[in-house]
């Protein structure tokens, strides 16, 4: 009985920490990916983009 207590207490604690990595990683994720957008794009010298109205429209078809 104690094997089994020992291997329950191992996966529980595996569930555990799988649970609070789960919840914590994600936000640390995106505050390293907010800090390296603003590093990399600054709003003095923004990236640019353009709005897309029409989709076919930004294809250059031609037809000989």
């Amino acid at each position: 009985m104690n094997v089994v207590r020992r291997i329950a207490m191992v996966i529980g604690g595996t569930v555990v920490v799988a649970l609070v990595s789960a919840l914590a990683v994600p936000s640390a994720a995106h505050a390293v990916l907010s800090a390296l957008m603003t590093v990399a794009n600054p709003s003095a010298n923004p990236m640019p983009v353009q709005k897309v109205k029409d989709p076919v429209a930004n294809f250059n078809i031609r037809v000989a």
